[in-house]
């Protein structure tokens, strides 16, 4: 018997033995254990009996060689490493989701715990998702109106982690702030928003950057279609309107990803990654919501899969306050952008 046949069977059987503890100790599932189990089953009968590998070699139609068994062995080990792979990625999936779930109650509980569990938002909320912004909030929220239409508008600043003064200085402002423990991408910062003024009855919801590049005192054009029930989803267009110094690459990038998005979503679409929209809170509770960071493409293509109205609007985009966008570079952007797009596109609705 070879040193490697040796070498296989006193690894299969010393970790049946280890897995077979950390089960009693419930440290593994029985799920996760089967699974464990028939890998090293499979180890132990190929290092007894070398020839069962011949299966593999017959089913893959190999011709006979020197290393034919053990090439055989190699494909099928790495057929199960992607399963593998796949199985361990749908996990971290599921936990990810957990951890989310639980950060944003801990910051809807905090929320509560200041302003009362009865708290209810004015018809009219802006959410504004904020990291690291102290050197921009202020001159932000100062230029909010307080009504628009005659209709009271709340703002609330979701703080998504940070180790600024962001939370600090938009409580001093007398401005509505939630925030989460660690920094977990614009997209779950818009979502605990968005979950936020459902749960505290807004009726439509406005969002903006927290950067100073959107025009507070253009919130009125971009709900102006929703109160006039025009539309049930208004999108900010830089390139209806106008923008401040905007790259060529990145003019490029936002021409050609609403080319795409304008055949994805159904609908005429010319600035599909701008941050500053308008939608009714009732259409929300159909879309779902998974992305950190990469959110606009997601966020329109649940819209127009679920039948929400669409509309662009003109609006301005200056340059931002202070500090550089949390955005990265343009092509790994652009790159995280085309993902998302496919992603969302080729999954189901929200059940």
């Amino acid at each position: 018997m070879s040193n490697l046949r040796i070498l296989g069977i006193f690894l299969s059987l010393s970790s049946c033995f280890i897995v077979f503890i950390l089960f009693k100790k419930k440290k593994i599932n029985t799920a996760n254990i089967i699974l464990i189990y028939l890998f090293l089953i499979f180890l132990l009968i190929v290092s007894i009996y070398p020839n069962f590998a011949l299966i593999f070699s017959f089913l893959l139609n190999f011709k006979k060689s020197n290393n034919y068994r053990i090439i055989a062995l190699l494909v099928v080990s790495s057929i199960f490493g992607w399963f593998f792979i796949f199985y361990i990625i749908g996990k971290i999936t599921k936990l990810s989701d957990k951890f989310n779930i639980f950060f944003d109650q801990t910051a809807i509980n905090e929320f509560e715990s200041i302003y009362g569990k009865d708290f209810k938002f004015s018809d009219i909320v802006v959410i504004i998702p904020a990291y690291n912004e102290e050197k921009n909030i202020e001159s932000v929220l100062s230029k909010i109106p307080k009504k628009i239409n005659n209709i009271e508008v709340d703002v609330l600043v979701v703080v998504d982690g940070g180790d600024d003064n962001t939370y600090d200085i938009v409580k001093n402002n007398n401005t509505l702030a939630v925030r989460t423990i660690v920094n977990r991408g614009g997209g779950l910062a818009l979502r605990l928003g968005y979950k936020m003024a459902i749960k505290f009855g807004a009726k439509i919801i406005v969002t903006m950057d927290a950067d100073g590049q959107h025009d507070p005192n253009e919130i009125k054009d971009v709900i102006r279609p929703i109160i006039n029930r025009e539309a049930d989803f208004v999108l900010g267009s830089r390139v209806l309107g106008s923008a401040k110094n905007t790259p060529f690459v990145r003019r490029m990038g936002i021409y050609l990803f609403s080319k795409i998005m304008s055949i994805v979503t159904l609908t005429k679409l010319t600035d599909c990654s701008n941050g500053f929209r308008a939608v009714k809170s009732e259409g929300l509770n159909k879309l779902l919501f998974k992305e950190e960071q990469y959110h606009s493409p997601e966020l329109l293509i649940e819209a127009a899969r679920n039948g929400l109205i669409i509309k662009e609007v003109p609006i301005t985009v200056h340059q931002r306050l202070s500090g550089e966008s949390k955005k990265g570079r343009n092509y790994i952007y652009g790159l995280k952008f085309a993902i998302t797009i496919l992603k969302t596109f080729i999954r189901g609705k929200k059940q």
